[in-house]
């Protein structure tokens, strides 16, 4: 979608440079020549203008960035050349030339002065694209902004010496592998030119930070706590804490996973889960590199995301979907500031949807008793849905009337598009307006009395507001438009405003169709919420346990990480795997808060999935391989498309709380509601 969106945004920057081009060129032969001096004067002005600005700012442009690093004068220069001129003023300048200010046929701006807005607007967008657009590069260049910092030289050098170690063990040619190696001194020369120390994989360890547990025995217990907090800020988590967390989740885990092994079914083949016992022997009382950890840490959120798509290209993520959303949101945060620590956990989880608990009469209730303070809770809610108002708006009568009331007002609106001209001024479509508008008024405040701000977290009870926000904002332009008693340009302007406001009246219909669309369906706002967790930690762990292994296979020299220079490696595996190990807990513990049979029913969906995808591989093999022809396989792969199309739509469901479609069905049957329920699920 941001593509798409990308393109429109091209399309309408050619437009208008395009229209600014020809109006300018057409407006240049009558601009006097002291204008086009005036026009360096002004280019020079406004600069300097900006520098001015942008200098001042810096200390609370420092303030507003989440790592509160000062913005240097190299990045000021560069802020202050790189301010180009564009579409925007190039548009405002059109308009003022065309319209000139006009009001009730009378032109404010005299042509000569609009003439000169659009050459001066022009002639500034020219001049800081031909001359700051093509020199910011030389500009950039010059003062170094973009030269690699050393952590991140270190962790180049380490990829081609992996290319090296790979092309040695696998008897590629030797030219091929000394091509690599002289590749590799070009490098280090070029870090040699750009730094004045010598960029070396084996940094000396005295020179990093080093391990608090080291030395902190040494010190009081004031003072020891007092180190440990500083140890814990902005320098990252101490070495043998991370091992000493990491051997108790892994001791957890052994006892967790001998019985619910079939809970955990979605790990990949192969891992590093268990197998790190060189890597806590090789950090252990080691310090570490802030620099090279932060960028160690950066490179694995990289690939981190990277799987993170991949499991949408792969459907196992819904694009768009929650789940989705949440891990690519924590790969942001995560990399704004960039942190010693991998956090990306912790992000999820605050961004996780809360359980929502179901009737305790309901069959799908967790196996846990309920706390006092949440039995309490839903005694008041229980209260709250009987008092007459919420009992009112939950009726059939209540929303059979406004069922009524939005197909009365679909057909009036078309009634209203076919005969009513843009200067029809009758009453009569402004009154019924306004009664419509009125009557959906009062639906909303209704359900928000009853709902209070629970109300704004149903996406259709959204789409309902914006309609009514929009009906109001129609009357009042209705009214405007009423009230104008000449067709001028901006009279005309009001008029055609007031015919689209009146169009979006129409957008009511849809309540309708979902209305339509949920019936039928048996909904657990619990079942809902565990699924979206699930699915969410699923993705999380699996693509952490990908992420690690690609970690080792492209900066690990041997396959292992074994050497000093690979502790930020290291680092960032073990603490990937304190997340991976927490978020399988969590898996756990939210699986078993599923009712047997619907659990049963989701693993047999999900056995379904997988059977029909090795299927789908086994055909496209055949057609690569030539064994069948590229028809045959699409004739064979058509019903197995469709079989995957409707698991996913299972699972979407599932993730809605939806239970009452698809193959779920025979497995699972809610209990009889009572007719209130009944009517609140098909209410509009």
């Amino acid at each position: 979608m941001e593509h798409v969106w990308h393109t429109f945004d091209s399309l309408g920057n050619i437009i208008i440079f395009f229209l600014a081009g020809a109006l300018t060129g057409e407006t240049m032969v009558h601009i006097d020549f002291a204008d086009y001096v005036h026009l360096f004067v002004i280019y020079i002005v406004i600069m300097l203008v900006r520098g001015c600005f942008i200098f001042t700012s810096r200390p609370f442009l420092s303030w507003l960035s989440t790592d509160k690093e000062p913005v240097s004068t190299a990045d000021a220069l560069v802020m202050t050349w790189g301010g180009l001129r564009g579409a925007v003023g190039l548009a405002l300048a059109i308009q003022v030339r065309n319209d000139r200010a006009q009001k009730h046929g009378v032109y404010m701006i005299e042509e000569k002065q609009a003439m000169r807005v659009l050459f001066f607007v022009s002639g500034i967008a020219f001049l800081t694209t031909i001359i700051n657009a093509i020199s910011a590069p030389a500009l950039v260049q010059w003062l170094e902004i973009t030269a690699i910092p050393r952590a991140q030289q270190r962790l180049l050098k380490m990829v081609y010496q992996q290319l090296v170690n790979w092309s040695a063990s696998n008897e590629i040619p030797g030219q091929v592998t000394e091509s690599l190696r002289h590749t590799l001194v070009e490098i280090e020369k070029k870090f040699d030119s750009e730094n004045s120390l010598k960029v070396n994989l084996d940094v000396p360890r005295n020179s990093l930070r080093p391990s608090v547990s080291s030395f902190v025995s040494r010190m009081s217990s004031s003072a020891k706590d007092k180190m440990k907090n500083m140890a814990w800020g902005n320098d990252g988590e101490d070495n043998c804490d991370i091992v000493s967390r990491l051997q108790t989740a892994e001791n957890k885990f052994e006892a967790t996973a001998e019985s619910s092994y079939d809970l955990l079914d979605f790990l990949p083949d192969e891992t590093l889960l268990q197998k790190v016992a060189d890597i806590t022997e090789l950090i252990t009382d080691k310090g570490f590199d802030v620099a090279m950890t932060k960028v160690v840490n950066k490179a694995f959120l990289s690939m981190l995301s990277t799987q993170y798509w991949k499991e949408i290209s792969a459907g196992h993520l819904q694009p768009g979907s929650e789940q989705a959303n949440i891990l690519l949101t924590s790969i942001r945060v995560s990399l704004s500031p960039l942190k010693a620590d991998l956090n990306d956990l912790r992000i999820v989880e605050k961004c996780l949807p809360k359980i929502i608990r179901a009737d305790p009469s309901e069959w799908w209730k967790v196996f846990p008793e309920d706390s006092a303070e949440l039995a309490a809770m839903k005694a008041s809610v229980v209260n709250q849905e009987r008092s007459q108002l919420d009992q009112f708006i939950r009726s059939a009568p209540f929303n059979l009337i406004v069922g009524s009331a939005i197909l009365l007002n679909a057909v009036w609106v078309a009634v209203e598009e076919a005969i009513r001209t843009d200067h029809d001024t009758s009453l009569v479509w402004l009154v019924a307006d306004i009664l419509f508008t009125a009557f959906f008024f009062l639906e909303f405040v209704l359900k928000f009395v009853v709902q209070k701000i629970k109300y704004f977290k149903d996406a259709t009870n959204i789409f309902d507001f914006i309609l009514v926000v929009l009906g109001i904002v129609g009357v009042i332009v209705n009214i405007h438009a009423q009230n104008e008693k000449k067709a001028s340009t901006s009279e005309a302007r009001t008029i055609r405003i007031a015919r689209v406001f009146r169009m979006l009246r129409f957008l009511r219909v849809f309540r309708l169709f979902h209305a339509k669309w949920s019936q039928d369906k048996q909904v657990s706002l619990e079942v809902g919420s565990h699924m979206t967790r699930i699915h969410a930690l699923e993705s999380f762990a699996y693509s952490h346990l990908v992420s690690q292994m690609k970690l080792v296979k492209y900066f690990a020299g041997n396959g292992k990480i074994d050497e000093d220079h690979e502790i930020e490696v290291g680092r960032c595996i073990l603490q990937s795997q304190l997340q991976v190990y927490r978020a399988l807990d969590l898996i756990v513990h939210e699986k078993r808060q599923i009712a047997p049979p619907l659990r049963a029913a989701i693993a047999a969906v999900m056995k379904r999935k997988k059977i029909t995808e090795k299927l789908e591989h086994f055909v496209m093999d055949a057609m690569h391989d030539g064994a069948i022809s590229a028809r045959d396989a699409e004739t064979i792969m058509h019903p197995l498309h469709h079989q995957i199309s409707e698991i996913m739509q299972e699972l979407n469901d599932l993730d809605e709380g939806i239970i009452g479609t698809g193959s779920l069905t025979p497995h699972l049957r809610l209990p009889p509601m009572s007719d209130e329920k009944n009517m609140s699920l098909e209410s509009c």
